[in-house]
């Protein structure tokens, strides 16, 4: 990822170990720290949460995206029997001592398991600290906030 406010920074086998511990507080999530220590080569973090068909239609309303539009994805969710939320964790260096974490949000559609057919992206979210992040994905999915698809924006407010 390179962006003007974006400086990427590795994640470290503590943040690893926070973010694993999110994760499993979610039924069946999986993702990073969850089971091996398993960060991308980018360093970034993962978190896969499966969910129902009426839970992606409520967070997909949340979300604010189309649903009148004959082309939007909405129309074709029921095509898909498996379907998870992802948000990522990428951390990023904020001046000298500061640090903030970006978190991408997908919605991820497969017809079979393990696969992935369709992905639709939904925004940013970004936070001071995975705590946060994962505060604000639970914020995201009641409807209370937003994600932003700006991504400089997203990170500059969350310092």
């Amino acid at each position: 990822m390179t962006h003007a406010e974006f400086n990427q920074i590795a994640s470290s086998a503590a943040d690893r170990e926070l973010w694993g511990r999110c994760v499993r507080g979610y039924e069946g999530a999986f993702g990073t720290g969850c089971h091996i220590d398993d960060a991308g080569v980018d360093g970034r973090l993962s978190f896969y949460m499966p969910v129902a068909e009426w839970e992606l239609r409520d967070t997909w309303r949340a979300s604010k995206f189309n649903i009148e539009d004959p082309q939007s994805f909405w129309h074709s969710i029921s095509d898909y029997p498996i379907l998870h939320l992802n948000m990522m964790g990428y951390k990023s260096r904020r001046g000298f001592f500061k640090a903030a974490w970006l978190g991408p949000l997908r919605f991820f559609f497969a017809k079979n398991e393990p696969g992935l057919d369709r992905q639709v992206d939904v925004g940013y979210l970004a936070a001071t600290d995975i705590l946060g992040l994962f505060a604000l994905f639970d914020k995201w999915r009641a409807g209370k906030h937003q994600p932003s698809f700006d991504m400089d924006e997203t990170l500059r407010r969350a310092v």
